[in-house]
């Protein structure tokens, strides 16, 4: 747990350490002004009472009124300014976050082993963590936010009830708690959904792009494949609905049977408070504080047990952020041993290329793709691989590019194994065209001159 809320205090302070104080100070504003508000309102309400029961008549509004009334105008104008204030600043600081984890998610993507992209499982880690990408790192800022904003509000207006009646408190968050408790239960089973299904998620996220993407277009229309992986989408998409649906109908029932118990709590309370204030027990204006004190505790715990049930739910996606920028790459961690000894370029522009013994499986596969391969490429030469498909042509090209180890036996650039070379520098002395090789949707000068950046 402290590794988690580390990781997301860095974060949060790289987004912006300035526009994250000043949300921070803007929350612990929010959370003093309804206790104000409330505080004020009633010194106004027992002032306007002694001065209505007073034998003689009023003329004019007195100079204490007018003040009491202005402050609370005050407070509510201050109230609303914030507001948009926070929304303004929530926005700015999204758009900072959003793009830091998106570059920190490609940057980690980019820098993976080819086998990475090949391995469904870990697909799924890098497809949760950018899917939510673009709005739970500022939810879970959001929702931590209230967190301390309601907290603060739900302590003042504890303090003025405990002064009062301390017994009330606890008779008035029991239906809270049970309602928390609902909210944790059903952010459980949301996580667990949102997991157990993310195969289906990148499923409809293909049929997407099949009917969206230029590289697929032509075939989808010379096939006439539109309406099958139209329906093909629907149907993904109408199952993860029917999910979402029977989740949301039984959180519905649970929550409705809990806000019964709530209201019933609530009505209680007031009645009690009125009969207080009909026996002269309490005044006008402690009715008012006491009433308004407990709608104000009720609203800030159910809301601060929400943003904790909701924090709940948001961890896992920090989970899948975690885990998948702690991957390491294996293969092209050659890339940054800028301390080993051969990271200078081999002794020829045109090496002599040996592979001896070499043997290769792919992960999960049960056969080699290459079995004990022996040969040597000697410089000037022009060589040919033919085979059948599948016979491991484009996995011998891979493996000299040292996009994957040899599971057995060595690869030797002018006698030195490739696996002790920087990858970029191993890379510079290859000149490599794949069948499968992309377009890019840049201008063609920009096509040709991706082959050699520098």
């Amino acid at each position: 747990m402290y590794k988690m809320v580390h990781f997301l205090f860095k974060l949060l302070w790289k987004a912006s350490p300035f526009l994250l104080l000043v949300l921070l100070l803007m929350t612990v504003l929010m959370g003093l002004l309804p206790i104000v508000s409330i505080s004020i309102s009633s010194v106004l309400l027992n002032t306007i009472v002694s001065l209505l029961t007073r034998s003689q008549d009023v003329t004019g509004i007195p100079s204490n009124v007018v003040v009491l009334t202005l402050l609370v105008g005050g407070v509510f104008l201050l109230s609303q300014i914030t507001i948009q204030a926070q929304n303004i600043v929530s926005t700015l600081y999204q758009t900072k976050l959003v793009n830091i984890i998106q570059h920190r998610i490609a940057e980690q993507a980019s820098s993976l082993d080819l086998s990475f992209f090949e391995d469904p499982d870990l697909q799924n880690k890098m497809s949760n963590a950018s899917n939510e990408a673009s709005y739970r790192p500022m939810e879970i800022l959001t929702q931590s936010t209230m967190a301390v904003s309601e907290l603060i509000s739900f302590v003042s207006v504890s303090a003025v009830i405990a002064f009062w009646h301390v017994w009330i408190i606890p008779v008035l968050l029991c239906p809270s708690l049970l309602l928390f408790w609902v909210n944790i239960l059903m952010s459980r089973k949301k996580a667990r959904l949102v997991l157990d299904r993310t195969p289906l998620d990148r499923k409809s996220q293909y049929f997407y792009s099949l009917l969206t993407v230029d590289f697929f277009a032509k075939e989808i229309r010379v096939f006439s494949l539109r309406n099958y992986f139209l329906t093909q989408y629907q149907t993904t998409l109408a199952g993860m609905y029917r999910q979402d649906r029977d989740l949301a109908t039984r959180q519905l029932g649970l929550t409705s049977l809990v806000q019964i118990v709530l209201a019933g709590a609530r009505t209680a309370f007031t009645l009690y408070v009125l009969m207080q204030l009909l026996a002269h027990m309490i005044s006008f204006g402690q009715y008012s504080l006491y009433t308004q004190s407990a709608t104000q505790l009720n609203e800030a715990f159910l809301s601060l047990m929400l943003a904790l049930a909701q924090l709940y739910e948001a961890q896992l996606f920090l989970s899948y952020l975690v885990d998948f920028l702690a991957l390491e790459a294996t293969v092209e961690q050659g890339s940054m041993q800028t301390d080993h000894a051969h990271t200078d370029s081999t002794s020829r522009s045109s090496p002599c290329i040996e592979f001896r013994d070499v043997t290769f499986r792919y992960p999960e596969m049960e056969h080699n793709a290459i079995d004990h391969l022996t040969c040597t490429l000697y410089p000037g030469e022009a060589v040919a691989l033919v085979g059948k498909n599948g016979a491991g042509k484009t996995t011998m090209v891979k493996l000299l590019a040292g996009l994957y180890h040899p599971t057995q036996g060595q690869i030797l650039l002018d006698g030195i194994d490739i696996t002790t070379l920087d990858r970029e520098t191993l890379r510079a002395s290859l000149g490599i065209l794949f069948q499968d090789y992309p377009v890019y949707n840049l201008t063609a000068a920009n096509n040709i001159g991706v082959g050699k950046i520098e």
